[in-house]
């Protein structure tokens, strides 16, 4: 086979490949080999026609035959010969079989680029030390008090700044009418719609409070613009929030604490644990800055457009998730596609940039690792490491599971061949 290969873009190459006659004859014989055994031909029996009148009757069936075998197993053997990796289907053109049986075509395709890593050791990296405060024990407490809250029903007055209204509430946007039934209201919550609080301060059970507002644009009920909501509003109670005392008996009352310090101790160390997750990450964004700035090479467009189609849908469902329309989310296309191509581009040079490293220092994943990270996601979820694993298999994740394991081990890697510094924050 005659291989022609020829660069046509960083990560695009142009193979021009002619298939030997030998090759093409022995393919035409399996074919009408093939056709025998079906051919219906006047006169003969199925599968005894002679092999001259099936040419006769079958040429154009044999030549698309021959042409779907053929060119894309010599397309393959022609990457493997050129020792090529692509990474999108080929695209074939100028397929030409001649009357002599001498195939020839073109296949354009794309393959993983060649990364020119200057180096990846020796980095200078910072690492935070972060201190857990009291006060952010405390916040944690407050947020949990704020949680156990009782709400106490208030009939001997009007609702003020601070009460809990229990409500129906329905409002009109572009004449489209959203109701939602047993809402409850914090009178003075900034998230609210600027006047909103104001409109049903003063109010008590029984009342139905009337009135219009502005929402803001880029508001998710707004999508995008500056809109007037009309509001309708049944007050069907008023609340106010009573906190719980914070003491040991509060402590118990959320698990297996033995008293506040034990439980104090506990949001430390979960503190702690968030905290170092945190450093880690940053010092990831570090190590990942620095083998871009050592590194020159362009990704395959196709691997980009394939993973920036992938972060676009997430963030669609998450404006839909959000309460945007869909019709609006849809003219929003273009915009998000320009926004997270750059992102898009990024995370395809860093699984180039890991793998690469990872077959210049001979780092992959053991059956065991695998096995180990299986039984981890199980635990978690409450199944068993072969239901897991099952699950994965069934959803095709077990690639990107052994990904993730080994993205890991490089990034060990490298942060142990790193200079690493710690600094107060």
């Amino acid at each position: 086979m005659k291989i022609d290969i020829e660069r046509i873009e960083p990560c695009k190459r142009l193979l021009k490949i002619e298939v030997p006659q030998d090759i093409v004859s022995k393919e035409f014989d399996e074919v009408y080999k093939d056709i025998r055994k079906v051919a219906n031909v006047p006169g003969f029996r199925v599968g005894k026609a002679p092999l001259d009148i099936l040419k006769t009757h079958y040429k154009e069936e044999s030549r698309k035959e021959v042409l779907k075998r053929l060119v894309p197993a010599m397309c393959i053997e022609a990457m493997k010969e050129k020792e090529l990796s692509p990474v999108s289907e080929p695209g074939i053109s100028n397929v030409e079989l001649k009357e002599d049986n001498l195939l020839s075509f073109h296949a354009e395709v794309e393959v993983e680029p060649e990364v020119n890593l200057k180096r990846y050791k020796g980095f200078k990296i910072k690492k935070k030390n972060i201190k857990v405060t009291d006060e952010d024990v405390e916040r944690v407490i407050g947020s949990l008090q704020d949680r156990e809250a009782e709400f106490a029903a208030i009939e001997n007055r009007t609702a003020g700044t601070g009460d809990y209204l229990d409500c129906d509430m329905e409002y009109t946007v572009d004449s489209e009418v959203i109701k939602r039934n047993d809402v409850r209201i914090l009178l003075g919550d900034k998230r609210e719609l600027p006047g909103f609080s104001e409109q049903l301060t003063g109010s008590k059970p029984g009342d139905e409070k009337k009135f219009s507002l502005t929402m803001p644009a880029g508001d998710a009920k707004s999508e995008g613009a500056a809109k007037v909501s009309h509001f309708k509003v049944s007050v069907k109670g008023i609340k106010e929030k009573k906190l719980p005392r914070i003491d040991d008996e509060f402590a118990m009352s959320l698990g297996d604490y033995k008293n506040l310090e034990e439980l104090k101790k506990n949001i430390r160390d979960e503190i702690e644990s968030t905290n170092e997750s945190k450093v880690q990450d940053d010092m990831n964004v570090q190590i990942i800055n620095e083998l871009i700035l050592n590194s020159s090479f362009d990704c395959p467009q196709s691997m980009v457009e394939r993973h920036l189609d992938g972060l676009v849908k997430q963030a669609r469902n998450r404006l839909v998730s959000d309460g945007m329309k869909k019709e609006v989310v849809d003219s929003k296309e273009d915009t998000l596609r320009e926004h997270l191509k750059e992102r898009a581009v990024r995370e395809i040079k860093v699984f180039f940039l890991l793998d690469k490293i990872a077959k210049n220092e001979g780092l992959a994943v053991s059956a065991e690792e695998i096995d180990n990270e299986i039984e981890f996601r199980a635990r978690i979820s409450g199944k068993s490491a072969d239901r897991t694993k099952t699950y994965l298999e069934e959803k095709g994740l077990m690639d990107d599971l052994e990904l993730g394991i080994l993205s890991k081990k490089v990034m060990d890697f490298l942060l142990k061949n790193s200079s690493i510094e710690e600094v107060e924050t």
